[in-house]
């Protein structure tokens, strides 16, 4: 976002880095960042940034109306990617209680399931100290994921499927991975013949 928005570097060619050597310290500097031919490739996948684009731009056009500088060290945008973690942390939390519900789990239970998983699990510690990391956006869209998963089994509406395809997409793209979670498919399916009908 900062190479698209601030700083205007995203084609990362070795002969516009010469050439502008200021401008492209923060690249050089990062460790983020790794050769390839002549480009600087980021070797993090982008998801995690595009879950954080509204509350980037947000924090972007605030901080252009209030006359500071776009500096992605200003207040506005460190606060914006903790509200974003805290947002998708809640989000997670919404989806994780409606696929207990599928589940018939009693609602006594969901609440202690999702107090054991804030304050239990490093959940938390990505959340308040590392909000630009991937894993609460990982939290967040396996949940989902296996939410709309298993509303399709429920309810065979194919806005579920779409949705679930999208989805795994979206895991792919916060961290590669992840997208082991489709071997969890089976188990979301309720029997092994749902399974079989869905699979034809």
């Amino acid at each position: 976002m900062p190479s698209i928005f601030i700083y205007n570097d995203i084609d990362r060619k070795e002969k516009p880095i010469s050439k502008f050597p200021d401008i492209y310290d923060r690249i050089n500097s990062t460790g983020v960042y790794l050769d390839y031919k002549d480009y600087k490739i980021n070797k993090y996948a982008p998801g995690t940034a595009v879950l954080q684009t509204p509350f980037f731009l947000t924090a972007y056009f605030l901080t252009k109306s209030e006359g500071q500088n776009i500096d992605i060290y200003n207040d506005n945008f460190q606060k914006s990617i903790f509200f974003s973690a805290v947002f998708y942390l809640f989000l997670s939390l919404v989806f994780l209680r409606k696929l207990l519900e599928l589940s018939d789990i009693k609602r006594t239970v969901i609440v202690i399931i999702q107090l054991l998983i804030i304050f239990s699990t490093s959940i938390i510690h990505y959340t308040n100290y590392d909000p630009g990391f991937s894993h609460v956006y990982s939290f967040f869209a396996i949940t989902s994921f296996m939410y709309f998963v298993k509303a399709y089994f429920v309810n065979r509406r194919e806005k579920y499927l779409l949705l679930s395809f999208l989805l795994l997409g979206l895991i792919f793209l916060i961290r590669n991975i992840n997208i082991l979670i489709i071997l969890f498919v089976p188990f979301l399916s309720g029997s092994s013949k749902d399974l079989a009908d869905t699979l034809e």
